[in-house]
């Protein structure tokens, strides 16, 4: 979520585990097609595919098809009758964590190929945003912080 922040601010965001692919190429535009109605999405937050995993046998004993998360118990796992973030597979409303977007836009928020950013400028903002998102992905971010601390 901090590198996202850095490097766009697009108004959804995707959250996959480092390990985790989507099967289905049609994932994004199903996502979209909820988060851009204009009947659902001013109370939407997110959208989110359950992991499931193909091939596995009908007799698992480990649990792998999270039936008890998707199936079994899927709404009220919070305690307010809302629905449950599971982890990974989902695509969130930017300002379901940060609020409504800034207007008028902030002035350092400025697309890329604005004339603000022409020539040499856009070089030396590019390293720089990918100098931040570095830090800001790196172990030691939060290391000193209460957030980073055990």
């Amino acid at each position: 979520m901090r590198v996202s922040s850095l490097m766009s601010n697009a108004p959804i965001i995707l959250n996959l585990d480092c390990d985790v692919y989507s099967t289905d190429p049609e994932a994004p535009l199903r996502a979209l097609c909820f988060l851009l109605d204009p009947a659902l999405c001013s109370n939407l937050a997110f959208v989110q595919f359950p992991q499931i995993f193909p091939g596995i046998n009908k007799n698992d004993i480990y649990g792998n098809e999270y039936k008890r998360l998707y199936q079994i118990n899927p709404l009220g796992m919070d305690g307010s009758w809302g629905p449950n973030y599971l982890g990974t597979g989902c695509f969130f409303q930017r300002r379901a964590f940060a609020g409504p977007a800034l207007s008028p836009p902030h002035p350092e928020i400025v697309p890329t190929g604005s004339s603000s950013r022409s020539g040499g400028g856009e070089r030396i903002w590019r390293a720089a945003t990918l100098e931040a998102a570095e830090r800001v992905a790196g172990c030691h971010y939060e290391k000193g912080t209460e957030w980073g601390s055990t």
